[in-house]
C-alpha cells in the first residue's frame, strides 16, 4: 500500500542520498538549500510540510507542500495575499527501481488530497524544469494546467 508518512530528522540521510543521484540533482538546481530548509523547519510548525512516500513500508519518495504566503522570501516567484489559499508542492523519486511506474503520479494526487483538507484552500502550484516531461505528464494527470512558468490546479 502507498502511503505518506510525516518526514523525520532521522530520514535526512535517506534525502541527501537521493538529491544526490543525478536522475534527481538535474532537476533540483540547489539541494542544499532545500535540505537547510527542510532541516530547519520544526515539522509540526513550519512553513513546509514534508512526507515520505512509502511503498508497502518501503521509503522511495519525498514530497512537499507550503503555504505560498508563509513562504514568502524564500527564492519562490509565487506570491499570496491570503495565508492558507495558495500552496506550492514537489516532489520526487529517490529510487530508481520506482521511476517509470506510475508512483509519481499517485504521489501527486495523495499530496493534492492533503491540501484538500485544509478548508482555506484555493490553488496549489508546482513548478518544472522544462525538460522534465515526467514531472509534466504527472501534474497534468493530476488535474494541472500549465499556468506561465507554472503548472496550476484550482481546488
Amino acid at each position: 500500500m502507498l502511503t505518506l508518512r510525516s518526514f523525520k530528522r532521522s530520514d535526512i540521510p535517506t534525502l541527501k542520498l537521493w538529491l544526490s543521484r543525478e536522475y534527481v540533482a538535474r532537476f533540483h538546481e540547489y539541494p542544499k538549500r532545500w535540505l537547510r530548509e527542510i532541516c530547519k523547519c520544526d515539522h509540526d510548525s513550519g512553513f513546509i510540510t514534508s512526507f515520505i512516500v512509502e511503498l508497502d513500508g518501503t521509503p522511495f519518495g519525498y514530497c512537499m507542500y507550503y503555504d505560498c504566503f508563509a513562504g514568502q522570501g524564500y527564492g519562490d516567484e509565487l506570491m499570496a495575499d491570503t495565508p492558507g489559499m495558495v500552496f506550492s508542492i514537489d516532489e520526487l523519486i529517490g529510487e530508481p527501481v520506482f521511476l517509470c511506474r506510475g508512483y509519481g503520479t499517485a504521489m501527486c494526487r495523495m499530496l493534492v488530497e492533503e491540501i484538500r483538507g485544509i478548508p482555506t484552500a484555493k490553488v496549489v502550484y508546482a513548478g518544472t524544469e522544462p525538460d522534465n516531461i515526467a514531472a509534466q505528464k504527472t501534474l497534468t494527470a493530476n488535474g494541472f494546467f500549465k499556468d506561465g512558468e507554472y503548472y496550476k490546479l484550482l481546488l
